[in-house]
């Protein structure tokens, strides 16, 4: 219960019709708006299970196992389409990687608490173009 994980619910805020690339570069704002407000935040995750490449490959513990067994590959399909929650997860989710348990203070936990409400009812006032302009600036 020390590490949270947050999620930006697109069709909540209007825009379930947008690309996943905007999507990602919205919830990557909104990573940058927590951190100005003192949250240590950002996306961990970089792709789903089924697209990483022992299982494309088929070959988890090598020699093809455990597909290569007689009858174990009954044409599992691991295209990223057949798991839509994981890849709506994938581009939504925020990582809080800040401690929030001991020795860190309650007092800590309420100032994350609240930078976040502040940050997620102020979502319409997000501009990622700004953000990474800003961003930018900083590391020019």
């Amino acid at each position: 219960w020390y590490n949270y994980t947050l999620r930006v619910d697109f069709d909540a805020i209007g825009m379930g019709g947008r690309t996943i690339a905007e999507k990602v570069r919205f919830r990557n704002a909104v990573c940058e708006a927590l951190k100005a407000e003192g949250v240590t935040a950002s996306s961990w995750l970089r792709c789903i299970t089924p697209q990483l490449p022992v299982f494309r490959a088929k070959n988890v513990y090598g020699g093809g196992y455990p597909w290569a067994v007689p009858g174990a590959d009954v044409g599992v399909d691991y295209s990223p389409e057949k798991f839509p929650v994981a890849m709506r997860m994938l581009y939504s989710h925020i990582a809080i990687a800040q401690c929030l348990r001991y020795p860190n203070t309650p007092e800590l936990a309420s100032q994350v608490g609240d930078a976040i409400i502040k940050v997620f009812s102020q979502l319409n006032e997000i501009d990622p173009a700004r953000i990474e302009a800003i961003l930018q600036r900083r590391q020019g």
